[in-house]
């Protein structure tokens, strides 16, 4: 874990992060804590640690580009909500008839941008949830 030692001049941190390599996802943990309390002495007047702030901002944005991203469709999130929510195919019927709720989590159907909207409404969520993630 990483130590952040008061009153450490700025170009030393930086020395010391020019080789810091996030390897896994304890890595970016460490640096996540890091980063928190750096930021935490730029609220307390050190400005002159927002360059590093941003650094450290950059590698952990970097480390996490490297991670697998979520596949999903939109039936997945349908069914998800449903769970989640206990509701039924019923449930939603003020949003699209059961048997349509029923042929798109079986895959017979794709999700329509008019029935993504009124699933956001009726989940109180964004509507784009519904559109997957490939």
């Amino acid at each position: 874990m990483l130590t952040f030692k008061s009153k450490v001049k700025p170009e030393e941190l930086s020395k010391q992060l020019a080789v810091f390599n996030v390897r896994n996802e304890n890595d970016a943990i460490n640096l996540g804590e890091y980063l928190h309390e750096i930021d935490r002495r730029i609220y307390e007047g050190e400005e002159e640690l927002k360059p590093l702030s941003h650094y450290i901002g950059i590698i952990l944005n970097e480390f996490n580009e490297t991670l697998p991203k979520p596949q999903y469709t939109g039936a997945d999130m349908l069914r998800f909500m449903m769970e989640q929510h206990g509701h039924k195919q019923k449930d939603l019927r003020t949003v699209m008839p059961r048997t349509v709720v029923s042929e798109v989590l079986n895959g017979h159907r794709e999700l329509t941008v008019t029935q993504m909207k009124g699933l956001g409404k009726f989940y109180k969520t964004d509507p784009s949830l519904f559109m997957g993630a490939d």
